[in-house]
């Protein structure tokens, strides 16, 4: 993250302060301004720790801080485009030996970059608002092999990425929680990543998950956003909140499937606690019974998931990319994973956009988050096959 801000900083300044025609004393405020910006998670982390995202800082002071960085990280996006192509324009002159002002040059890039500015001001602000609204409800039928037929037509709910902190607060929670009951869902499972911040400040933020309803009970993994904010604190809470965590662990369900669940490769930070095992996880599996895995990254392990005979893996993290572009890093990041419908061998591979969004960059454009209803049919007698 430090090698990043720092990129941030030196492109933007270079590029975009330096040129104006301004007093130094200016250019340097700028910059300075520039940089406290680009280094907002280490600015955060001194402020007001241990996360290095400090999310149980004063709300306003996240909202602003995290508004100006996707002002930032958007302008810089705006202006390396516009630089690449600045920069073919001048190899090409320079090779034809076409002689130009540079003077004017400079001042035509100077309106182009205030410009970029404002459209990057332009796209966080509908970035935020769309992150902030309530998520959306996505529904699909998911063909299962050997699927009993009491799990005919089973309705699930899956909700991840909730990250409950000092913006996510309990009034939310509450009405994503009284949506996913007005449902009636069968079952409901929870992806990870909970929570941003230390129980004692925010698990008040999380008590509406109490409340939610199935026939058949809420299951849960964990994701990486446990770890740092205190896993060995949330996980006792987390079963006190009804929520039945699956730690490298399975259940097997009325209906006659199977739910397991993983821990998070965070764990590799924390000797103490224990790595993800989809050999564990999957231990004494009745036989030809359809799986359901819980796993909080879309990862590598879902080809060993798949080899596993398991049907359906749900997984979160990515924030379906958050938008256009950035999605293209995220899914380079997650193994070719980033949102929607996957094909891994035989299994089914669905990653979430999020259900919540996360203070660091709460941005969303072109990617809402989600309540994800999945209808359950046979493969057998059903053409919904996923591909």
């Amino acid at each position: 993250m430090t090698m990043l801000s720092f990129i941030l900083a030196a492109i933007v300044i270079w590029r975009s302060v330096v040129p104006l025609k301004l007093h130094y004393g200016w250019r340097i405020a700028i910059g300075v301004v520039t940089a406290l910006i680009a280094f907002k998670f280490k600015l955060a982390h001194w402020l007001g720790g241990p996360n290095y995202f400090a999310p149980e800082l004063n709300p306003g002071f996240l909202l602003a801080g995290s508004a100006l960085f996707s002002i930032l990280l958007l302008f810089f996006a705006l202006l390396s485009a516009f630089e690449i192509g600045y920069a073919f324009v001048w190899l090409y002159l320079k090779i034809r030996k076409i002689q130009y002002d540079k003077e004017k040059v400079r001042v035509w890039c100077n309106r182009i970059h205030g410009g970029l500015l404002g459209l990057a001001v332009i796209l966080a602000a509908i970035g935020s608002y769309s992150a902030m609204k309530m998520p959306v409800v996505t529904q699909h039928d998911v063909a299962i092999a050997n699927l009993p037929g009491k799990a005919e037509n089973l309705r699930i709910v899956f909700l991840t990425d909730i990250h409950a902190d000092n913006i996510t607060r309990a009034s939310k929670i509450r009405k994503i929680v009284n949506a996913v009951n007005a449902l009636k869902p069968d079952l409901i499972l929870l992806g990870g990543d909970y929570v941003d911040g230390r129980r004692n400040n925010i698990g008040k933020e999380l008590l509406p998950l109490k409340e939610l309803q199935a026939k058949y009970g809420v299951y849960g993994a964990v994701g990486n956003h446990e770890y740092y904010s205190g896993f060995e604190q949330w996980v006792p809470y987390l079963k006190e909140l009804n929520i039945n965590l699956l730690l490298n662990e399975n259940k097997v369900i009325e209906p006659g499937i199977c739910i397991a669940g993983l821990t998070d490769h965070t764990a590799k930070r924390f000797p103490h606690l224990e790595m993800p095992s989809l050999e564990k996880a999957l231990q004494n599996v009745p036989e030809n019974m359809p799986i359901i895995l819980i796993n909080h990254r879309p990862s590598a392990e879902a080809k060993k998931a798949a080899a596993k005979g398991v049907a359906l893996q749900l997984s979160g993290h990515t924030h379906g990319g958050m938008l256009w572009g950035l999605n293209l890093l995220v899914k380079l990041l997650n193994h070719g994973f980033v949102s929607g419908w996957y094909k891994v061998g035989d299994m089914q591979l669905y990653v979430s956009n999020g259900t919540g969004i996360w203070n660091g960059f709460p941005v969303r454009i072109g990617c809402s988050a989600e309540i994800t209803v999945l209808t359950l049919k046979n493969k057998m007698l059903s053409s919904a096959v996923r591909e």
